[in-house]
Parts: structure tokens; sequence; C-alpha cells
């Protein structure tokens, strides 16, 4: 596994945030893609505008994502249901 330094581009409400491309950078995944999963609701921007900024809990819940997809198949809307129901759980 490849190490970053996290570039911190804004804070919100004291949480450190981090930006679009910053966040491709540490899960490896292209702007577009981060960009989808936020039309379909898999993950939120802390702020969406004028750039949407990102927690930096979210590369957790985005690599949750990604092992649903390649390990088991599950398409975007099957790993909503699936990280809603994991956070019930929890």
């Amino acid at each position: 596994m490849r190490r970053y330094e996290v570039i911190i581009y804004g804070q919100h409400l004291d949480k450190k945030l981090i930006t679009i491309d910053e966040l491709s950078r540490l899960v490896e995944l292209c702007p577009a893609m981060l960009r989808r999963y936020i039309m379909l609701g898999l993950i939120d921007p802390e702020v969406e505008a004028p750039e949407p900024l990102f927690d930096c809990t979210i590369v957790a819940r985005i690599r949750k994502i990604e092992r649903l997809k390649r390990d088991l198949g599950i398409n975007p809307a099957g790993c909503a249901l699936a990280l809603d129901l994991l956070e019930r759980i929890r």
C-alpha cells in the first residue's frame, strides 16, 4: 500500500477537508468516478460549492465501496444498501 501526504485545502467546523483531486489520488480512482459516486449518493461532500471538499474519513468508505464492487460484484445501488445496513448494525 502506498502512503501519501494529505494536503488540507480547507477547514469546516473544525474538520480537515480535502479536494476531490486529492481524494482521487488517495483512493486511486479518477475524479470522474468520484463525481459519479456523489451523483449516486454513495459519498457526500462536506462542502459542495465552489468545489466539493471531503472529510478524510471518506477514504475508508470509498475503499469499502470498491471492495464490495470488486470482491462481490455488487453494483453501486447495492453498495449503497450494503453500506447503509452496515452502518445500522454498527
